[in-house]
């Protein structure tokens, strides 16, 4: 019986390649999978949104929804209002030519400043669409 030996400098490079390959492979569907995550709860929240205005009488839901749930009120603001912009994420997806992560989309897609045509939203504290604030104080200033 007979084995032959490796190097194992060898197997340290083919290793390496191997795990840099997995990883930039995962990472891109991690992104994109954060992205259809985050876009799916901001439909949960679109979908409910007049019971859960109800149930902490319209002012605040979002802020208090996004403590119950761990999150930043920024972080759920940005997914409702990509829900509602986007309707469907899968197509959006597949519009974008570079590698699309959910702080691209934060970043980059969703507007700053006011929309064509918007309204903003009557008992909300911060526009979920344009991002602009009802009533500035020093602590939240207009963008």
């Amino acid at each position: 019986m007979s084995r032959e030996l490796i190097d194992p400098k060898q197997i340290w490079e083919i290793v390496v390649e191997q795990a840099q390959a997995l990883l930039v492979e995962k990472r891109d569907e991690i992104n994109l999978m954060r992205v259809r995550v985050m876009h799916e709860l901001g439909e949960l929240m679109n979908e409910n949104k007049s019971h859960l205005e109800k149930s902490v009488y319209g002012e605040g839901w979002l802020e208090r929804m996004a403590e119950d749930i761990g999150i930043s009120r920024s972080v759920l603001y940005d997914a409702v209002a990509f829900a509602t912009r986007e309707p469907d994420v899968e197509k959006f997806i597949n519009s974008q030519p570079k590698i699309l992560t959910w702080s691209k989309v934060r970043t980059q897609y969703l507007p700053e400043g006011k929309i064509e045509n918007h309204k903003c939203e009557k008992f909300a504290l911060m526009c979920v669409v344009c991002r602009r604030y009802r009533n500035p104080s020093p602590g939240n200033i207009e963008k």
